[in-house]
């Protein structure tokens, strides 16, 4: 089964020396693959026509190298945008990726997700027949734009529109990236892909996996343990990557959470235990899971200031920020100034009643 990482987020990209760090820690973790899809690259999605510079096909090229040496895949995507025309760019989209071709990648992908205009699978299929049959040898992958039920209309990805269009004809060598039942999936359901995996057909699925993405939540952190993923699923799919944070050291740690799944090894504890992190973290740990609960607001607070003016760590840089907003959710909570404050939607945050405990 493919597993790796995706940088595929918005509001951050990775450097080159960050990006060859990961594959070394993907390499100690057993996964297989990179793919690189950040939104924040304008040569990848806004400007996507436009060539890469030597530079970068030079950092690109020793980035690859590096990854080769480690057995791990890059992927190499780009995402067209909606003014995408056929006949006028078709061929400025294929000598993009032959350019990266020559560098020695092997893998590619097609993005449709988060087009904001009127497309038709039938016409994304086009591309993708086309770019199949011209890369040949290469391997190629695509998200479609409907890519979860809860993007679809029908509110079911196997009754999409769109989505029997894109599939009718398509190549059976392409790939499909899916994020599951909704855009953040908290977990997959065997039976849910046994059919999903049949719609497909000899296509192979892979799980582009947001549970640990930000861009949407920013600055929050959570560190909940990955779901299960037993050997059913493990055998109904053909890949799990994550879509992380940006944020390297945060996402290290996401990384070993998820391979804990893969591999059946390691607990949330002993993933923690090796980190930095103070003991005045354990006391608040609820309040860095998916869906926080505080039943006592005014002990987190206190736990919370430790934190912030107590501990010293690289980690805590990339913490920094959201242990600020906590302390200001916290604040209105116990103020009883919360309401229906937006800001504790958007991260799932609750004052819970010492009588749920």
């Amino acid at each position: 089964m493919k597993t790796g990482y995706i940088e595929g987020y918005y509001g951050k990209e990775l450097s080159f020396k960050e990006r060859e760090g990961l594959m070394h820690s993907l390499a100690d973790l057993k996964m297989t693959h990179y793919f690189y899809c950040p939104k924040e690259d304008p040569y990848h999605r806004m400007q996507w026509k436009e060539d890469y510079d030597q530079d970068f096909l030079a950092h690109f090229s020793a980035l690859n190298k590096v990854a080769i040496s480690n057995n791990i895949e890059v992927i190499f995507g780009l995402s067209p945008g909606n003014d995408f025309d056929f006949e006028r760019d078709y061929e400025i989209l294929l000598k993009k990726y032959r350019k990266f071709a020559d560098l020695g990648i092997n893998s590619f992908c097609l993005l449709f997700d988060d087009l904001f205009g009127i497309n038709t699978g039938s016409s994304h299929r086009k591309i993708l027949n086309q770019l199949a049959n011209d890369l040949g040898k290469f391997n190629l992958y695509t998200v479609p734009q409907i890519y979860c039920d809860q993007l679809s209309p029908e509110k079911n990805i196997l009754l999409d529109t769109y989505l029997s269009d894109f599939l009718e004809g398509l190549n059976p060598t392409v790939g499909i990236f899916l994020t599951g039942p909704r855009v953040v999936s908290k977990d997959y359901p065997l039976e849910y892909y046994n059919q999903l995996k049949q719609y497909l057909g000899q296509r192979e699925l892979i799980i582009w996996d947001n549970y640990y993405a930000n861009d949407y939540c920013a600055p929050k952190i959570h560190l909940s343990e990955f779901c299960d993923l037993d050997s059913g699923l493990q055998d109904c799919l053909d890949g799990i990557m994550i879509n992380a944070s940006g944020s390297l050291r945060i996402d290290q740690i996401y990384l070993q959470l998820f391979a804990s799944k893969v591999h059946q090894k390691h607990t949330k504890e002993e993933i923690l235990s090796k980190t930095n992190l103070p003991q005045a973290f354990y006391n608040i740990q609820h309040l860095f899971d998916f869906e926080i609960v505080t039943f006592d607001p005014e002990s987190d607070l206190e736990h919370l200031e430790v934190l912030l003016w107590r501990w010293n760590d690289p980690l805590k840089i990339e913490m920094y920020t959201y242990l600020h907003q906590l302390r200001q959710l916290l604040q209105k909570i116990t103020q009883d100034n919360a309401g229906d404050d937006i800001l504790l939607k958007r991260f799932n945050f609750k004052r819970g009643d010492n009588n749920e405990r």
